[in-house]
């Protein structure tokens, strides 16, 4: 064992020891540690878990025992466990044999709650997938994909960012989203943008049970490429062919929404309506002045 991972090792151990309260005897018991001034944090985060677990583990068709977290609010202790093999636009990480997210707390990114939950429920997919199968057996496309799109991140914003990407002709193979670790912050959000809607397809072709069922077929000893041609009844380059495909038809003109690019679409239109409503009003003045202009007549 690393001394990273020792140190990481006592700290659940500690988190385990002042745990929150298990759930029900029907859900995964939760333990969560964080420091002693988050506890109010700490319950949001235990509800949120409470509540979104259930339905993942109902998709992944997969019961854990427990759900561990830490919640960190220290950058040197981040840096200690994780810093050295993680991007520093990083803010939550699930680690597996040990199955545990560890997240960077709100105080820490500066992140809005809204971004937090979505962060620790990106996460939460990552750990009950793993549960059904080990993550380093699927592409990162696959993983990242459907953390992205089962938390809610593919929202409308990221939708029009995909339609000027679409636009532009700029989408990358789902084969170079394996490197998103070495990527720079928007180049890594567009990867996970991609992964996202590549997932959307398969959801919206083919139905969200479809998920557990290519992990299912893995665990039977087949690679992810033969289980998802497998289910799907695709080969990976029909699917590459496909999933881009969908993205063109749904997206495209999306990136018309996006402001900076409304703004240089309707510019010209605005430049021209202006010239016209300026002609007019120069020309109604000068209507007016001939009126004025014009001689009275003198009755004899």
């Amino acid at each position: 064992m690393s001394a990273r991972f020792g140190w990481l090792a006592l700290i659940v151990l500690s988190g385990l020891l002042a745990a929150e309260p298990g759930n029900s005897s029907s859900g995964p018991r939760v333990t969560i540690q964080a420091s002693a001034n988050r506890s109010k944090l700490k319950r949001y985060t235990h509800d949120v878990i409470v509540r979104d677990a259930p339905a993942l583990c109902a998709l992944f068709r997969i019961q854990p025992a427990r759900l561990d977290l830490v919640l960190l609010d220290d950058e040197t202790e981040w840096q200690a466990l994780l810093g050295a093999v993680l991007p520093p636009w990083t803010e939550a990480v699930t680690l597996f044999p040990q199955a545990l997210i560890v997240i960077k707390s709100p105080v820490l990114t500066g992140a809005t709650l809204r971004n937090y939950r979505t962060t620790l429920r990106h996460e939460l997919v990552h750990l009950i997938q793993g549960y059904k199968l080990p993550l380093n057996m699927t592409p990162r496309w696959f993983n990242e994909g459907l953390a992205f799109y089962l938390a809610g991140q593919f929202d409308w914003r990221q939708r029009v960012t995909l339609g000027r990407v679409v636009a532009t002709g700029q989408l990358m193979p789902l084969s170079m989203v394996d490197r998103v670790l070495s990527f720079g912050r928007e180049t890594a959000g567009m990867a996970y943008i991609q992964s996202a809607a590549a997932v959307e397809f398969i959801d919206q072709a083919y139905g969200s049970e479809i998920f557990a069922r290519v992990l299912e077929t893995m665990r039977e000893g087949r690679s992810f490429d033969d289980a998802l041609a497998r289910t799907l009844d695709l080969n990976p380059g029909d699917f590459e062919d496909l999933w881009r495909l969908y993205a063109q038809k749904q997206y495209r003109y999306l990136y018309l929404l996006d402001l900076p690019v409304m703004l240089w679409f309707i510019l010209p239109f605005l430049v021209i309506l202006a010239w016209l409503l300026k002609r007019y009003r120069n020309r109604r003045i000068e209507s007016q002045w001939d009126e004025t202009e014009k001689p009275t007549s003198v009755s004899e």
